[in-house]
């Protein structure tokens, strides 16, 4: 396009614009104008390879379903979210019909307690009324502010899971009664309000789903569906699948879980991208022990032949496995380093760690 015709259809849609502003009360802007499509912060799993995959964290302003089999890591994963939302000064509303949080747990990911509003809803319905007053809340805080403040610290909610609890009326007509997607029709109703609530509060909405096996048809290969809503689906801009297999850990305890996460849908980046987190059994979601695992399998840490029970890397002398973990608390550069190198780290597939874990390693004779 010639740039005189460039010029002449930029001024042929400003005047169609301001032509539309007279009949509404929102704001016309082109693109070249346009702030609200844009996601200009992150909340940060904690994880530098899961935040790679997602395109920097969750996406501020926008909404993402997080769902897998149970005793996949999905609440574990939930728990460093709420770590490192309120540890920046933000707050978190965690909504779980499920009712099996163990406040400890949330200690030990260092959440700040004083940030965070814990429910478990008698049913769905009081779970979204707390919901909206809190947003309404938020929106009234934000107003007093000036409006050239930046935004403040990002909001975080978590509603885990969608797979579980009952409508009021299920609650009501009791266990016999014949109501039929009650849940779903209440989940559908408010999911759909949620995507412009969170632009508008400077927060995200996490929903935490499992999955369910599918019955009948031709086929002979397993498949599954998420259940709760199908609007969850279109509303969430990123849809996050969990999987894991019992892995031994490389330092004692010697048992844990290796998560893998893959992105199923992703408006802000490329989607379907693999890494991969360990989650302990006794030390929980830990960053320093999913870099000393993943960078062990990928042999980016390396077993020294020169000293036994010591490892080497490209940035640092030999060190043991207990002086890694001294030195990601002692040393910033050295845990700089570790948590690019993790950053750039993807799957760990089934061979590797099949094949990692038949080495004897130094430090376990």
């Amino acid at each position: 396009m010639a740039e005189t015709e460039k010029n002449n259809s930029v001024a042929d849609l400003k005047s169609v614009i301001s032509h539309a502003q007279k009949g509404v009360k929102f704001k016309i802007t082109t693109l070249s104008d346009d702030t609200e499509s844009q996601v200009s912060d992150h909340i940060s799993t904690g994880f530098p390879n899961v935040d790679r995959i997602y395109g920097g964290g969750l996406p501020v302003g926008r909404c993402s379903e997080l769902f897998g089999p149970e005793g996949t890591g999905k609440s574990a994963l939930c728990d460093m979210l709420a770590s490192t939302c309120t540890r920046r000064g933000g707050f978190v509303v965690l909504i779980e019909p499920e009712n099996a949080k163990e406040k400890s747990k949330l200690m030990q990911a260092r959440v700040e307690s004083d940030l965070m509003v814990y429910r478990a809803p008698r049913y769905v319905e009081e779970g979204w009324d707390l919901v909206w007053k809190l947003v309404e809340g938020m929106k009234a805080l934000d107003r007093k502010r000036s409006t050239k403040a930046p935004p403040g610290p990002p909001r975080l909610f978590i509603w885990d899971s969608v797979a579980m609890g009952e409508s009021k009326e299920e609650q009501e007509k009791g266990p016999q009664a014949n109501v039929v997607a009650g849940v779903a029709r209440v989940m559908s109703r408010n999911i759909r309000r949620t995507p412009n609530e969170m632009k508008r509060i400077n927060g995200h909405f996490l929903f935490v789903n499992q999955v369910r096996p599918d019955f009948g048809g031709r086929s002979f290969v397993p498949s599954f569906h998420t259940v709760g809503a199908s609007a969850l689906k279109f509303a969430c801009t990123l849809r996050v699948q969990t999987s894991a297999w019992a892995i031994p850990i490389k330092v004692r305890p010697k048992t844990g879980l290796l998560i893998t996460v893959e992105t199923k849908k992703n408006k802000v980046f490329p989607p379907f991208q693999r890494t991969s987190w360990v989650l302990d059994f006794q030390r929980g979601p830990s960053v320093e022990l999913t870099a000393w695992e993943l960078l062990l399998r990928k042999g980016v840490f390396k077993p020294s032949k020169q000293v036994p029970g010591k490892f080497h890397c490209n940035w640092n002398k030999p060190f043991t496995a207990e002086q890694y973990f001294q030195l990601m608390v002692d040393s910033p550069d050295f845990c700089e380093k570790t948590l690019e190198a993790l950053g750039k780290v993807g799957e760990i597939k089934y061979t590797e760690l099949a094949a990692a874990d038949a080495d004897e390693y130094p430090d376990e004779r």
